[in-house]
């Protein structure tokens, strides 16, 4: 077996942690903030405090309401449980919410669909959350893990189902088990934390915390569940809540990512208004995990620059505040440097004498990979032994085949493909070669290409893997 590449590519990834922020970038943010109906504003690098202040009458040591901030704690609720043992993001909810067993749809909704808001459950409007019987009960409009809509009913089975899982480890609510288990070992205070009429936490919204607690909380998920050398939770868990969600990439496990929100979303009218107009950053291709709520309460999480941001205003505001705007006043204008192309030439044989190549995608966000196998091609740079008909084959670290082709004209994707070749800056394919190539949406992970002859001899052939900027779509 020849292994002939095995790198890390941590595509439009370079770490600017070291980089330390330019003190009129953050005279700019923090002037925007203010005027745009801010009450407090801290911002941390790399541990340190770099700004601190309280802006039109607020303070940033009073507690305010965080709104659909206090969703992303829930993703924390579950990675903590997956550690302990007593829950697995993609176990059944009903095998302990019992009485979905008997419905045909919710019988096969997951802790994870629930999580990454795709569980089908009929929306209860984004302003009133159920009480948790009523979205125990509420029924599955749509086939679970086919439709993304952002609302509260989500969270609130979420909720049900983990205080069930907590009384038989001896009580206590989700809020309860968040304290003991999280914050309180990291050191943040909750001012309050308001329930719902039935006496239980909400969970999408209804925590009070100051921006100088807030951003503790912030600061933990930047390094990745440790906190003063303890690891509170593991790196792994932490990583896997900030990934991209399979139906909207641009939300994790109740984490809002710095990725373009999918028009088709926005049309539904399924996302929040704020969120939707430009919650993204898209110089740079920075990695950015955010918990927001209503009247812009932010806490931004950027790893590459070392930085955390806690910001809060009033939940009822008329401001025209803009997450891009905020951003790109406060982070340095020269965007990350890419690593675009990597390629290998090897002689590419049958089963045990195949081509193999490995690539890892680092980050927190899905990427387009145009990954190629030349083999006829390379005749006409005037190699004689080419590969005459190379099959390529993309497998996962768990060796699921994610994606293959043999001849890329006759996949359904050729005209994408064709328009990659040019995007990326790669040689063209001629029209009815039998040079394959596939398209993926790749998320962080490592990744084995496999490049073997469809038909006849073994052959030399060139493994190409590029990386698409985000504009490009097929």
């Amino acid at each position: 077996m020849r292994l002939l590449l095995f790198v890390l590519i941590t595509f439009a990834v370079s770490s600017h942690a070291q980089t330390a922020l330019d003190p009129v970038r953050i005279r700019a943010a923090a002037d925007y903030a203010k005027a745009q109906a801010g009450l407090s504003l801290v911002i941390w690098q790399n541990g340190n405090l770099v700004l601190s202040e309280s802006h039109n009458g607020g303070s940033v040591d009073s507690y305010y309401e965080l709104a659909s901030g206090t969703k992303s704690f829930c993703g924390i609720i579950a990675a903590a449980a997956v550690a302990d043992g007593f829950l697995t993001f993609d176990e059944l909810a009903a095998d302990t919410l019992t009485e979905w067993k008997a419905d045909a749809r919710k019988a096969r909704i997951t802790v994870r669909m629930l999580l990454h808001l795709t569980s089908g459950l009929e929306a209860n409007g984004i302003v009133l959350a159920p009480t948790y019987a009523e979205a125990v009960a509420a029924p599955a409009v749509t086939e679970p893990g086919t439709r993304f809509v952002y609302d509260p009913v989500h969270f609130q089975a979420f909720g049900e189902l983990m205080r069930r899982k907590l009384a038989a480890r001896g009580g206590g609510s989700p809020v309860d088990y968040l304290k003991t288990r999280v914050l309180d070992r990291i050191g943040v205070a909750v001012g309050n934390w308001r329930n719902g009429s039935d006496g239980n936490p909400l969970m999408p919204q209804g925590a009070q915390l100051s921006a100088k607690e807030w951003i503790k909380f912030g600061e933990f998920i930047r390094r990745e569940g440790n906190w003063n050398g303890t690891q509170v939770l593991p790196a792994a868990l932490i990583r896997e809540v900030v990934q991209p969600g399979p139906l909207n990439p641009s939300y994790g496990l109740t984490w809002w990512l710095n990725h373009p929100m999918d028009p088709a979303l926005l049309a539904a009218s399924v996302v929040p208004e704020g969120i939707a107009d430009g919650h993204y950053y898209p110089q740079g291709n920075v990695n950015i995990h955010m918990a927001a709520g209503a009247g812009n309460q932010r806490l931004y999480i950027i790893p590459e620059y070392g930085v955390v941001v806690a910001r809060q205003s009033p939940v009822l505001n008329a401001s025209t505040y803009s997450d891009e705007t905020f951003l790109s006043l406060l982070l340095p204008s020269t965007p990350a440097s890419l690593l675009r192309n990597l390629s290998t030439r090897g002689t590419a044989g049958s089963g045990e004498a195949a081509l193999i190549g490995g690539f890892s995608i680092g980050g927190t966000r899905a990427k387009t990979v145009l990954i190629r196998a030349a083999g006829p091609i390379l005749a006409s740079f005037g190699l004689t032994t080419a590969l005459s008909d190379p099959q390529l084959q993309v497998f996962d670290a768990q060796n699921r085949l994610v994606k293959a082709n043999d001849n890329w004209g006759s996949a359904y994707e050729a005209s994408a493909l064709a328009s990659a070749f040019t995007t990326a800056g790669a040689f063209a394919f001629p029209s009815g070669s039998k040079d394959a190539a596939v398209l993926a949406n790749l998320v962080p992970g490592n990744y084995t290409v496999v490049i073997t002859p469809a038909s006849g001899s073994a052959g030399t052939a060139l493994v190409e893997v590029y990386e698409m900027p985000e504009s490009f779509a097929f």
